[in-house]
């Protein structure tokens, strides 16, 4: 069972890492080489960091990634997300969204705005608490009589922090961008951006255009007529 545990956790983490880099450098799926190169490469770097949970002191090392691994920035981001969502984008653009996905027999339901609730306020403030609880509760990491030095806290505290810098370094590039590159508003980076974010097939392009009221070209039109035609 330990052994299924400990596939299944390690599956998880490969997929997410590989999932994302093929994403980010799109290339890498064009040839079937350069993915199996990468992939076993991913494959290495994790096998060999983790040959220091092995060792005899591989005990410590594994409370240590535990408790500094997610900690309060898990917390943040989740707030994070939670608000750019019903905030930002709008809890009405969402639903939109999801009624595209699942149906509107779902959406419109008046059950579905009990999720309204959650969004927009529950969850945003209750992880914003447990952020600040996390942060005030914060104590020096032991391991029975054994307590972890100095240098091993701050560390921890950086490998927690590295959580929350990828949203962090990046909001920070929008805002420069923003500011002395594209010389565009501020406000224009917490608005909706429909033109770059959107679905990748163009059917459903033309289906979220409708549904959000958005300019919907002539060619586009016949495109969806051809589909229907397709289809019946």
């Amino acid at each position: 069972m330990m052994i299924l545990l400990g596939i299944d956790s390690m599956m998880t983490s490969v997929e997410i890492t590989i999932t994302s880099i093929l994403d980010f450098f799109p290339k890498l799926r064009k040839k079937s080489m350069y993915k199996v190169i990468t992939i076993t490469a991913i494959c290495f770097i994790q096998f060999t960091a983790s040959i220091n949970f092995t060792l005899q002191s591989g005990t410590y090392w594994i409370e240590f990634v535990d408790y500094y691994s997610g900690n309060w920035a898990v917390f943040f981001v989740g707030a994070l997300e939670a608000i750019s969502i019903s905030w930002f984008y709008g809890l009405n653009n969402f639903k939109k969204d999801l009624s595209l996905m699942i149906g509107e027999k779902y959406t419109n339901s008046k059950l579905f705005y009990g999720w309204y609730v959650c969004w927009f306020f529950i969850c945003p403030v209750y992880l914003l608490v447990l952020t600040v609880l996390s942060l005030v509760n914060s104590k020096p990491l032991k391991t029975g009589s054994y307590v972890y030095p100095r240098w091993a806290q701050i560390l921890g505290q950086l490998m927690t922090l590295s959580t929350f810098s990828g949203t962090l370094l990046w909001a920070i590039w929008l805002i420069i961008r923003n500011l002395f590159i594209t010389k565009r508003p501020l406000i224009e980076l917490i608005k909706p951006d429909f033109g770059n974010w959107k679905p990748l097939r163009k059917s459903d392009q033309l289906r979220m255009n409708r549904i959000h009221g958005l300019a919907v070209k002539q060619k586009d039109e016949i495109y969806e007529q051809t589909i229907e035609i397709e289809k019946f």
